[in-house]
């Protein structure tokens, strides 16, 4: 293992060279000398990545919430810091409509969080009347904490707007790659897989509450 790190690293050897490129394109290297094994199936054995993104931290099979943050990201199935559901979900987080607002909520407060400037381990509140009276010190702007919040929100709309006029919509969204549909063999949540018609009722109401249309266009 740590040999070949180095050799991706490095790009010392035909497999580091290989495993150095992103996901899409080290699938299709490997389909174009497998003869007649198609990508996708080469693609199921390696890799859950979607659009050359891979998901990050989290299996989904185990968490609705999760793989509802992953789908919806602006930023593509592979980012995990838009909202972070694991805590909840584990501690009993299961309604539909719960599971969806949470995720809303947390990336909307991940775009205020940015937009701030601030680390992404910051552990503040930003609707604290400290924050607030901290940051009305600094721009001599006076913010309640929900017109607060709204502005993360739209922040949030902005990106999806941007990001479907490149193409984006419920299509990108509610993919389920064939892997994650096969339930876990073993440990604390064996037996679990993604749900696709439980998702996109998550992806309904998702989208309800983000005041979006239901095929995912903002706006």
């Amino acid at each position: 293992m740590v040999q070949t790190l180095k050799d991706i690293a490095y790009r010392s050897n035909e497999l580091g060279r290989l495993l150095g490129r992103h996901t899409d394109n080290a699938i299709a290297g490997l389909a174009a000398g497998a003869g007649s094994a198609a990508a996708a199936d080469i693609a199921y054995c390696c890799t859950t990545a979607f659009g050359g993104l891979g998901y990050a931290g989290i299996n989904p099979k185990s968490f609705p919430g999760m793989f509802t943050a992953y789908g919806t990201s602006n930023r593509g199935r592979g980012d995990h810091t838009y909202a972070w559901t694991i805590q909840a979900e584990e501690g009993g987080l299961k309604d539909i409509r719960e599971l969806a607002a949470y995720v809303a909520e947390g990336q909307a407060g991940k775009a205020l969080v940015d937009s701030l400037g601030l680390c992404d381990f910051f552990t503040g509140d930003t609707a604290s009347d400290v924050f607030l009276e901290m940051y009305q010190a600094l721009t001599g702007i006076a913010y309640a904490p929900d017109s607060l919040k709204a502005c993360g929100r739209r922040i949030y709309a902005l990106e999806r707007s941007l990001n479907n006029l490149l193409g984006r919509d419920r299509v990108y969204d509610a993919y389920v790659p064939p892997k994650l549909k096969v339930p876990l063999t073993r440990g604390a949540h064996q037996g679990r897989a993604v749900d696709e018609a439980r998702y996109n009722a998550i992806l309904d109401a998702y989208y309800e509450i983000q005041g979006w249309s239901k095929n995912g266009l903002a706006g």
